[in-house]
């Protein structure tokens, strides 16, 4: 913010990487979290800390913290929105997601459009849109050992398939050993990966294929 007034003019934060010129770089958080970042772009495409990840892109060790919204409750930006990124066909791992993301289309909360890989990272971010998941709006791609926890408030539907999901609202892509919390995420019970109550999201037992030593820890 430039003092209480979102900078760039209201719109805030302006995403790293577009459609015409996706982010191909590689950028490692070192374990560091960015808190208090907001956007407010209602009709702009890929939003997120990073709007377009390119094919060989990469993230990863870190954690956002960040408010997609109009400042009166509504959408914050248009199609292809993420609290990481809007559109990911580039690697992402061991990176994070809090806060609240309101989109109208392929929301999700962490990445809105994911065609590359997503790997060991969480989300806890509630989302609002159509195509809405609690990580993932809509997946291509890969998705693996990952889970959300965010509520998902799904306002409509797209065509004949479910327009939200725990983890992911639609899926033709791979999901594996990822899961969502039933409970906190509104009762949600649709979507790709799989669903448990809270108490046993928080059992190591649930997630048997995961590195608790260097990666969990």
């Amino acid at each position: 913010k430039d003092g209480t007034v979102l900078a760039n003019g209201g719109a805030g934060w302006k995403p790293i990487g577009s459609l015409n010129a996706p982010f191909t770089g590689h950028f490692n958080g070192n374990g560091y979290h960015i808190d208090d970042l907001y956007i407010n772009r209602p009709g702009e495409n890929e939003l997120g800390l990073f709007g377009h990840i390119g094919v060989g892109g990469s993230i990863k060790t870190i954690g956002v913290s960040i408010t997609i919204d109009d400042g009166a409750g509504g959408a914050g930006g248009n199609i292809r929105v993420g609290a990481v990124a809007g559109v990911n066909a580039g690697n992402i791992q061991e990176t994070y997601s809090l806060g609240d993301v309101i989109g109208i289309d392929t929301v999700g909360g962490l990445v809105g459009d994911n065609s590359g890989t997503i790997r060991d990272s969480y989300s806890m971010v509630a989302t609002t849109g159509n195509v809405v998941g609690g990580l993932v709006g809509e997946n291509t791609g890969t998705v693996e050992r990952s889970y959300s926890v965010g509520f998902v408030t799904p306002p409509g539907a797209r065509g004949e398939r479910p327009s939200y999901g725990g983890l992911v609202a639609e899926n033709t892509g791979t999901v594996t050993a990822s899961y969502w919390d039933q409970e906190t995420s509104g009762k949600i019970s649709t979507g790709d990966g799989e669903s448990k109550e809270t108490v046993r999201m928080k059992m190591r037992e649930t997630f048997p294929t995961w590195d608790f030593v260097s990666i969990w820890a």
